[in-house]
């Protein structure tokens, strides 16, 4: 017994010294611990469209999950147990290693589910709170593999564009909201490079990660097809609709869209006028709508413009109430969300923040039609509350407008308002 005691003893202090004298061996070690974390990893890579002065897009995720089909054909959503924030600005043309779950052999993972706990930007060196089109993201993983005892990853591109909402306040003040609207895209890695499976790892892409993830995005959004759109606005009412077939073998997922174009603007204060629906250019509330791009991101959207026109005369509202002269800016770009076959005007202005957070999507099966519609008055409430100036936008009659379908990739398309 003291021998076997000694014995084991002696093996320990061997190893010890072993471990002080190479430290590689403690890293093999430390290595090995890792890789029986888990076997699949989630990287996380964005290549986004952002305003100018941007320099932080920090978002914050929650219950990343992954479905599993197993060899025996039944299946379930895998939480990773990964959380955490990351700033989507430093992973353009870089992958950061997020989250692994532990998958059994012979399984296929085909979808990737997370929540957007929140998100902010730093532009021109101040913080600004984010309102997003969707917060919670199913992403369908392009391409079947099925696991060995190897490690694999799935890809995730999420490439939004951050849409900014510009606006002066009922006491004449600037104020600016901001709407991220995703579009996500993920393939699977069969191979990385050696100390990928730590959380927070970056590494640079490859020239066929690019590659794959262009060719998901045309398996993805590029079978949709928009068959057909109506844009209309009568007064402050205004009327949009959009069917889209989907003309693909698999389901595409759409989280909404954005209307990019020269709007008319009429704005009311509702504590001292009532909103006239002949007001249609004069007031003393400006907004613009803007989107652009970093020099470093994939060429992804329309950059934005303001578009100024000068008012001819006062208007006064229902009640004889002067809402003044001035200069008028025009918005470019109107974000909406889908909420099942409805689409939501969607300003990130505090009026939004109820449903904000739901799950925002529609998704179409091979061969479906699916019309999404909007019929009212798209406004914008600047003081973000009941006692502020509501500005009222709408189409106008002749103009032609871009439609960005944001799901799997993208898709345009292009409509002439009635």
């Amino acid at each position: 017994m003291q021998y076997g005691v000694g014995a084991a003893a002696l093996a320990l202090a061997i190893i010890a010294v072993a471990i002080v004298a190479n430290p590689f061996l403690a890293n093999s070690i430390q290595s090995k611990q890792s890789h029986q974390a888990g076997n699949f990893l989630v990287l996380l890579t964005d290549p986004p469209n952002v305003p100018k002065g941007t320099t932080q897009l920090n978002m914050s995720y929650t219950g990343l999950s992954l479905h599993v089909v197993y060899a025996d054909g039944s299946s379930k959503w895998v939480p990773t147990g990964a959380s955490g924030t990351v700033n989507l600005l430093t992973l353009v043309n870089v992958s950061q290693t997020i989250g692994s779950a532990s998958i059994p052999a012979g399984s296929t993972v085909n979808s990737i589910q997370f929540t957007i706990s929140s998100v902010s930007a730093q532009i021109n060196g101040k913080t600004y709170p984010v309102t997003t089109l969707s917060n919670q993201l199913v992403v369908p993983i392009s391409g079947d593999l099925v696991l060995n005892q190897t490690r694999s990853a799935a890809l995730l591109d999420l490439t939004p564009t951050l849409v900014q909402i510009a606006a002066t306040n009922s006491t004449g003040g600037a104020v600016s909201y901001y709407v991220l609207v995703p579009s996500a895209k993920a393939i699977i890695k069969s191979s990385f490079s050696q100390g990928q499976e730590n959380v927070g790892t970056k590494t640079q892409l490859q020239q066929t990660d690019e590659t794959e993830l262009e060719q998901a995005q045309q398996t993805g959004m590029g079978n949709v097809t928009i068959a057909s759109v109506k844009l209309s606005t009568s007064g402050n009412k205004s009327t949009f609709s959009v069917t889209l077939k989907n003309q693909g073998s698999s389901n595409a997922t759409i989280y909404g869209l954005t209307l990019h174009g020269n709007f008319s603007v009429s704005a009311s204060q509702p504590s001292v006028c009532s909103q006239s629906a002949s007001s249609t250019s004069s007031s003393s509330t400006t907004t613009t709508a803007t989107t652009s791009q970093t020099s470093t991101s994939k060429e992804h959207g329309n950059g934005g413009n303001q578009h100024d026109q000068n008012s001819s005369s006062n208007q006064r509202g229902a009640e004889g109430c002067s809402v003044g002269d001035g200069e008028q800016d025009h918005p470019d770009t109107v974000p909406f969300k889908a909420n099942g076959t409805s689409l939501v005007p969607l300003f990130g202005d505090g009026n939004d923040h109820e449903d904000a957070g739901a799950a925002s999507s529609v998704t179409i099966k091979p061969g479906q039609s699916v019309t999404l519609t909007f019929a009212g008055v798209i406004g914008l409430k600047t003081d973000g509350g009941q006692d502020g100036q509501t500005v009222v936008i709408g189409s106008i009659s002749g103009n032609t407008y871009t439609i960005r379908l944001e799901g799997e990739g993208f898709q345009t398309a292009q409509v002439t308002a009635g």
